[in-house]
């Protein structure tokens, strides 16, 4: 249905139903117009579309934000067990170090393939 006939037939339907029939029987040519003229498909489409993406950042950011909790989750508890390693095998004093040099705990990560 074209927009120019849905609006007056929305309108009419109004009338017919009683819902702001007064203000509709005065101002149903203005109504109308109003109505086509101001309605902007695109302008309605953007807007939308915008605020789809906006949800879908949001959404994606949540999701970053879980995956990074996991992925400091994991990080802590690598970490756990190479002190542990390292405490077991009498290697106490590489802890301090491991904890300022990150080129040394990779290395060790990787010899205790953790």
């Amino acid at each position: 249905m074209e927009l120019e006939a849905a609006v007056k037939r929305a309108v009419d339907e109004c009338i017919r139903e009683g819902i702001l029939e007064d203000f509709f029987r005065k101002n149903k040519a203005e109504v109308i117009a109003m109505s086509i003229f101001e309605y902007d498909e695109k302008e309605v489409i953007d807007y939308i579309r915008e605020e789809e993406r906006a949800i879908g950042r949001e959404e994606g950011r949540e999701e970053g934000r879980e995956e990074g909790r996991e992925e400091a989750k994991k990080e802590v508890q690598k970490y756990g067990r190479l002190i542990l390693r390292l405490t077991e095998e009498g290697k106490s004093s590489l802890v301090v170090k491991i904890a300022t040099d990150d080129a040394l705990r990779e290395r060790l990560y990787e010899e205790y393939r953790l």
